[in-house]
């Protein structure tokens, strides 16, 4: 037999090589398989916890999607177009800031002042200064959520505000 080998061809004694291995691999896995069995089982064990913190992150922010920030713009009128302003709401509308820009500095007796409008009738949501830039903001504040206002004003008031506006409205906006 070892003469046979000897001239057996090139291709032969590749095949008879990689039997070898192949029967080696083999009896190594049968002898490895609870092994592998337990590590499989751990490693699936693995994704499908991490699966299910995924997909709790994933339904948490599905709700937070839900309730989206809304926003209202506010515009100068004749006297300062190129003012604005933004409310931005948050999903629930229970709360709020606005936002403006392009308002005069006014001299420390005057303030601006933000309206929340209904049928009519005006409730102050807060009032505020912008800096030498005319920049300026204020969180709004309201017994009433603000989501059920159907439009917004600012107005030049007495520093401290006012119970009802009384100087000329330099923002308008509906929500």
């Amino acid at each position: 037999k070892a003469i046979l080998q000897q001239v057996a061809p090139p291709a032969q004694q590749k095949a008879h090589a990689r039997g070898d291995w192949f029967e080696r691999l083999r009896g190594w896995q049968r002898r490895a398989s609870p092994t592998w069995l337990l590590a499989a089982a751990g490693l699936i064990l693995l994704l499908a916890i991490s699966n299910l913190l995924l997909w709790g992150q994933v339904r948490q922010l599905s709700r937070q999607a839900q309730a989206p920030l809304r926003t209202v713009a506010l515009a100068g009128g004749e006297s300062l177009p190129e003012a604005s302003g933004l409310l931005v709401l948050t999903g629930d509308g229970r709360s709020g800031t606005l936002v403006v820009d392009g308002l005069p500095e006014l001299d420390p007796q005057r303030q601006y002042q933000l309206w929340l409008i209904q049928d009519g009738q005006r409730t102050s949501g807060g009032v505020f200064s912008v800096d030498s830039w005319g920049y300026g903001a204020v969180v709004v504040q309201s017994e009433r959520r603000l989501d059920s206002f159907q439009s917004f004003g600012v107005t030049i008031e007495p520093a401290g505000g006012s119970p009802g506006p009384t100087g000329e409205r330099v923002l308008s906006g509906s929500l």
